[in-house]
């Protein structure tokens, strides 16, 4: 049953009268970017996030960049382990602009301190994050295969039969839940509630703690799952036997599971969940996302049949350097094969198999990583400004 088409307040609008709009973003670790002005000034790279509510600028230093003025503060409680409440303001009255749609005056969260360090993790500097305000503004096709976005007005969208099939999601907190059956490895099936997450890169989570169905599966492996607006996010990473959204079934799909006072303990209570769906899900799919009518669109695209697979060698990687473009260990999980490879923390990686690390994207270096069972890796690392080599083989864990 769809939600009657709702009046809500359009934040952007085109800047012109037209059908339609195209906008190009660029995919790194499965997070949506595109180049976003302020004030006229930039451009400054946002994530697209259907999880968040109203904007964030995540890169205090733009306080200063753009002049900004700081309003009324508040203190943010959100996911992670490692934090007290974060000390945050809001900055009103801010033009915001994406290709030839703007927000002429919105209000954004401004951080005191860039906990998410997205820059890092995705290879070029992020400095802010997009959710409702963008959402509720249109209706968004999201083509993964071509990195394209389209932007429909809301009222005048009429849906076509080759747009796949359509599903009600409610609109709960400014955030979109879907429920998706979900299968465990005990064949106990869950018909879980699950926000629609585009700021997640992760396939799906699932919350312990919010359904008695939800138990740790053998084998897991125990690892940090991101960050928070409170730090750290620990679990565990698995699988579960099959998700099924609607009509489709996906299975052996690759599951985290955060330990439930990271996450859990502190959004449940708030509003009812059992986890969320992420874009190493969505991006199986052309996806057209309408907030007006509470609707996901879904039609499998050329990733759908690919499988749900796991970093292999066991390291985490940050991107640094001016250029985002060198690349370091800041974590060895115990154990893995980059433990018994002897690879360390702080090590910076030059090649990988005869090929430049400063060539390579962070996502390019993940795809290494997730190749195959069994699958040897050479690396050239520099480690305390010596160079070594050290030969990794690559093991399915889970």
């Amino acid at each position: 049953m769809f939600s009657p088409p709702s009046q809500a307040q359009e934040y952007f609008k085109f800047d012109k009268p037209r059908k339609k709009l195209a906008v190009k973003f660029t995919l790194h670790r499965n997070l949506i970017i595109v180049p976003v002005y302020l004030n006229d000034k930039g451009p400054f790279n946002f994530v697209l996030d259907t999880g968040v509510g109203s904007g964030i600028i995540t890169d205090p230093s733009l306080l200063e960049t753009l002049e900004l003025k700081k309003g009324k503060e508040i203190k943010i409680t959100g996911a992670g382990s490692d934090q007290a409440d974060l000390k945050a303001y809001i900055v009103s009255n801010i033009k915001v602009k994406i290709s030839d749609v703007t927000a002429p005056s919105l209000a954004l969260t401004i951080l005191s301190e860039d906990v998410f360090n997205l820059s890092s993790y995705v290879g070029m500097p992020i400095y802010g994050i997009l959710g409702y305000q963008f959402f509720n503004s249109f209706v968004v096709r999201v083509n993964f295969t071509e990195t394209s976005l389209t932007l429909y007005p809301p009222q005048n969208f009429s849906y076509k039969k080759r747009d796949g099939v359509r599903i009600p999601f409610e609109l709960d907190d400014q955030k979109p839940y879907i429920y998706a059956n979900v299968t465990m490895n005990d064949s106990t099936r869950l018909n879980a509630r699950m926000i629609l997450d585009t700021g997640a890169g992760h396939a799906i989570s699932l919350e312990q703690g919010s359904n008695p169905a939800i138990k740790l599966p053998e084998p897991a492996l125990r690892t940090q799952l991101g960050t928070g607006l409170s730090g750290t996010i620990r679990g565990y990473l698995g699988r579960v036997r099959s998700l099924e959204i609607n009509k489709f079934k996906m299975n052996n799909v690759l599951t985290s599971f955060p330990d439930h006072l990271d996450v859990g303990s502190k959004v449940i209570k708030s509003v009812e969940r059992n986890g969320n769906v992420g874009n190493e899900v969505l991006k199986r799919f052309n996806v057209i996302i309408d907030y007006y009518r509470s609707s996901l669109t879904l039609r499998p695209n050329s990733f759908y049949r690919d499988s749900f697979e796991h970093d292999m060698c066991g390291i985490e990687i940050m991107a640094v350097g001016e250029g985002y473009n060198r690349y370091v260990i800041s974590k060895v999980e115990p154990g893995s094969p980059a433990a018994d490879a002897d690879l360390k923390v702080n090590d910076e990686i030059l090649f990988i198999n005869s090929g430049s690390a400063h060539a390579l994207t962070i996502s390019q270096i993940d795809k290494l990583l997730h190749t195959r069972d069994n699958f040897r890796l050479l690396m050239i690392l520099r480690r305390e400004g010596e160079l070594i080599y050290r030969f990794v083989t690559l093991k399915k864990r889970i």
